[in-house]
């Protein structure tokens, strides 16, 4: 990406904006990010911030409920939205000739919303029905009561969706409390990307996003102490699972450092990436005695986790357990180390290129940094990406995964 066609602005709400320009893209992505994720929450009220994602589509000042999607699709367009840990996203894909329809219904959706006693009963029922389904989903629960017991008291230790008890506590006006607390513009950004019209900034500045408030706060962080991870082992049973889990992890620098989650993605590449790569060849390709074996960086803008993961026969756990901790030591020592970069290296910048292809992926992807005052992060990226090449850097964070760390094994209930 040519950073000449990347351009950094700021809407009369104070609202950050970003803009894209890909001319050979079909489609205008428009990405409104906001940091209202669930750690934002109110103690006891887990669960709130998706349940306000759903209601946003609930109607508006200007939109009855089901009428934006409707408007979207005719527009030749279409929407979806997601909550995380820490921020909200709500998105639209549409032709270029109708960014300005698109952005003016996006918006008057996600900032002007009508929220109203009767959707609220009826989306109720539709959340408490998805987060029964997804305890159905085993690899999820699991993962799940992982974070749980890792975290302790931290807000990512929580559910997205939340529990049936939560939300059934919750009641109306702690969404439209929550909505008018972070729904604003200092804890917003915008980020389009696709063939930009001439005339974009002039669509933007006639663009309602509410009015900027010199009162107006970042939205309350419950992140006023270090939060630490969970160091030690922990051992939970779950019914009819096919294969037992271990979890290993370590907490690692947090989504803020770019340069240290980078080389973490080295290292994960170095680990499990690929038939050829340490852990998957000895435990999977030559041992035979994992299902799969994985590794990666769950990322949080207040804590990031290094996490290997492994599916495997319950006789096998001690084995496996014992392997990964002596590969982990004599990573360090490898002889082959420097190769073994290099290679990480070419596959990880191969998956950041991959992955900034589309005009949503480049929307999704300077949106995501904007939000949290990182900008040109590709310009980073190429500088990190270079520092990692040192062998001798690397071997520093290597040594991260030499300390102490949270394991985590999931088991059959018989």
């Amino acid at each position: 990406m040519d950073l000449a066609n990347v351009k950094y602005w700021v809407h009369p709400s104070k609202t950050k904006c970003v803009f894209v320009e890909e001319s050979d893209s079909p489609l205008i992505s428009i990405d409104f990010w906001c940091k209202a994720g669930i750690s934002f929450e109110e103690k006891n009220k887990a669960g709130l911030a998706h349940f306000l994602e759903h209601m946003l589509f609930k109607g508006s000042k200007l939109l009855k409920p089901g009428e934006f999607d409707l408007r979207i699709e005719t527009l030749g367009g279409f929407s979806n939205a997601s909550t995380g840990y820490d921020d909200v996203h709500y998105y639209v894909d549409i032709p270029p000739s109708n960014l300005e329809q698109a952005l003016s219904l996006l918006t008057n959706l996600v900032l002007f919303p009508n929220l109203n006693e009767k959707e609220f009963n009826l989306e109720k029922k539709v959340v408490i029905e998805e987060i029964l389904q997804s305890q159905d989903q085993k690899d999820e629960l699991i993962f799940n009561s992982f974070l749980k017991s890792l975290w302790l008291d931290h807000p990512y230790s929580k559910s997205i969706l939340g529990k049936e008890e939560n939300i059934n506590d919750l009641e109306l006006i702690d969404l439209k409390n929550f909505h008018k607390r972070n729904y604003i513009p200092i804890n917003s950004c915008i980020a389009v990307a696709g063939k930009l019209p001439k005339n974009y900034l002039e669509i933007f500045k006639n663009c309602d996003l509410g009015e900027y408030k010199k009162d107006s706060t970042i939205s309350k962080q419950i992140f006023n102490k270090y939060y630490s991870a969970r160091k030690g082992k922990e051992v939970a049973f779950f019914k009819d699972i096919e294969f037992s889990r271990i979890f290993m992890a370590w907490q690692i620098p947090s989504f803020k450092e770019q340069k240290n989650i980078l080389g973490c993605e080295i290292i994960s590449s170095i680990l499990t990436d690929g038939r050829n790569s340490i852990l998957k060849r000895i435990l999977k390709e030559e041992k035979q005695i994992v299902e799969s074996i994985y590794s990666g960086i769950h990322p949080g803008e207040f804590g990031s986790l290094f996490i290997i993961e492994a599916s495997l026969k319950r006789e096998n756990l001690k084995k496996v357990e014992d392997i990964i901790n002596l590969h982990l030591e004599k990573l360090l020592k490898n002889i082959d180390l420097n190769n073994k970069i290099k290679n990480a290296l070419r596959i990880v910048k191969s998956n950041y290129i991959f992955n900034l292809e589309t005009s949503s992926q480049l929307s999704s992807f300077y949106g995501n940094h904007l939000l949290w005052g990182r900008l040109n992060p590709q310009k980073e990226l190429n500088k990190n990406l270079k520092y990692w090449e040192s062998t001798e850097n690397l071997k520093n964070l290597i040594n991260i995964l030499l300390q102490d760390k949270f394991t985590f094994i999931a088991h059959n209930k018989e």
